[in-house]
């Protein structure tokens, strides 16, 4: 009896399994019922790959979630080390500036910042007496 090719059209005068295999046309040379399998194993693969789609979505939103919460953090991080760093920044100012009075205060000497009379110049005790 002969059959229509779902793929191409052309009917087909062989009818016979050879090996308990369906016939291909003579046209295209596809075995007879191809198309309705591989429709039925599209419609699976397709299937499959939506779930695989899906399942993809939701660990890319997660994993979006986390990367959105990090930069939050890390925002939070970045002005706490800021702030930081200006307070480390006076704290060396004030360093510096307490050591050059702790050196200044070493170093005075007060007989070096008393009068010292010139040869030439008395004292009002000298000019009183």
């Amino acid at each position: 009896m002969p059959w229509q090719c779902d793929c191409c059209g052309w009917e087909n005068p062989i009818d016979d399994r050879i090996g308990r295999q369906e016939p291909p046309c003579i046209r295209c040379g596809r075995p007879r019922g191809s198309r309705a399998a591989t429709i039925a194993e599209l419609e699976t693969d397709i299937d499959d790959l939506l779930e695989n789609a899906s399942a993809l979505k939701k660990r890319l939103h997660h994993t979006q979630e986390i990367i959105n919460d990090l930069e939050h953090d890390m925002a939070q991080y970045t002005s706490q080390r800021t702030d930081l760093v200006t307070e480390l920044q006076e704290v060396s100012s004030a360093i510096a500036t307490a050591r050059k009075r702790l050196e200044a205060i070493k170093t005075y000497d007060p007989a070096l910042f008393t009068r010292q009379i010139a040869e030439d110049q008395r004292t009002l005790d000298e000019v009183r007496a």
